[in-house]
């Protein structure tokens, strides 16, 4: 089976099955590294002691560039060792060249202004994994300045664009920033809060650049338009999607027990092999309601992983594999169906067990 890591996901999420009470591994103790990162990424805030202006620099990213005409920036705090973000306050502006016809005139639309005219934006935070700090960093270094009332609250607004009312942040970010991934860059900019703009380079998306606005009244990124990378274009052709995978699932055999109470016991084992090493934890997913008791390698050994609480997301640190290809087994219980009336059996989720 071959897919992209969404899909690989979805399929793994019928893999899991569970062990006595005894055996249980803890995800906690394990996870301390991604319980911090998520922690961070929907906690931002500029750091105090890492600002300075800027004048007249420019961040161009394929299709487009943002301008740092005059402001400040700020470093965001590090984590493991690593910076992953910044906030810009002052005057800039966004230009996007959309080298697809169709899609260039649907971004016109949105904007309400030629496609060849400069956005202006006031304000933006950028998270990347890429050399956006090489091209940040000033040439007299990096110092103590406090960030001004627009930094803050760009920060803070923008994080409620990544962050779900439960504290969890969006995969499509967290996942290159957790693992630092190579090549991965996201812009939240606006000169009105109200109507933001973001724009992305994913090298895991089929089309790997994305621009996004605001959805309705809900402090959530709706797609405004997608397309290829302007090498793709100009070379015309793309990845194929094997290599956009991070993990294949190759086979799997699933286990599943239910009991009067209609509670599930199950059990999973997936061979999965490793397309990129690049990213050690990976996020599975598997409803909610059900508990995963463990996860290990077919010699018995814990695989560390980290479930956040009513959440899908099952994240499973990969550092430990074996080999490119290695046999992973899940265990999961729990309860994901009822009987109304005591007549038919309703099943709560239809996709991710």
């Amino acid at each position: 089976m071959t897919a992209m890591l969404w899909a690989s996901t979805l399929v793994a999420t019928a893999l899991l099955s569970a062990t006595p009470e005894n055996d249980r591994a803890d995800p906690a103790a394990d996870s301390s590294q991604l319980v911090a990162w998520h922690q961070a990424l929907g906690s931002l805030r500029p750091d105090p002691s890492r600002g300075a202006t800027v004048d007249g620099l420019v961040l161009e990213r394929d299709a487009a560039r943002f301008h740092l005409d005059r402001g400040t920036v700020h470093l965001l705090p590090d984590l493991d060792g690593r910076t992953y973000g910044a906030v810009f306050s002052g005057e800039g502006r966004f230009e996007v060249a959309v080298p697809d016809p169709l899609e260039a005139a649907h971004v016109a639309r949105a904007f309400d202004v030629p496609v060849d005219r400069p956005v202006v934006f006031r304000n933006a935070v950028f998270l990347f994994t890429d050399l956006t700090l090489s091209e940040l960093d000033p040439a007299g270094g990096w110092a103590p300045l406090e960030p001004s009332r627009d930094a803050r609250d760009e920060v803070a607004e923008a994080t409620e664009y990544l962050v779900d009312d439960d504290g969890w942040v969006d995969r499509t970010v967290s996942l290159p920033l957790v693992n630092g991934a190579p090549g991965f860059f996201y812009a939240h900019f606006s000169e009105n809060r109200d109507r933001p703009l973001m724009f992305s380079v994913d090298l895991l998306e089929a089309e790997e650049i994305g621009l996004h606005q605001r959805a309705g009244r809900d402090k959530r990124r709706e797609v405004m338009s997608r397309f290829h990378r302007r090498l793709d274009y100009e070379s015309g052709r793309s990845l194929p999607q094997e290599a956009l995978d991070i993990v294949t699932i190759t086979g799997y055999d699933i286990e599943t027990e239910i009991d009067d109470d209609l509670d599930i016991i199950g059990r999973a084992d997936a061979t999965l092999f490793r397309r990129k090493r690049a990213y050690d934890w990976v996020p599975f997913q598997l409803y909610s309601g059900l508990d995963v008791d463990s996860v290990r390698w077919s010699d018995g050994s814990a695989v560390p992983f980290y479930r956040p609480r009513e959440r899908a997301d099952v994240w499973v640190d990969l550092r430990s594999m074996p080999a490119d290809t290695a046999a992973l087994t899940f265990h999961y219980s729990g309860e994901m169906m009822d009987r109304p009336e005591n007549l038919w059996v309703r099943l709560w989720s239809h996709t991710t067990w």
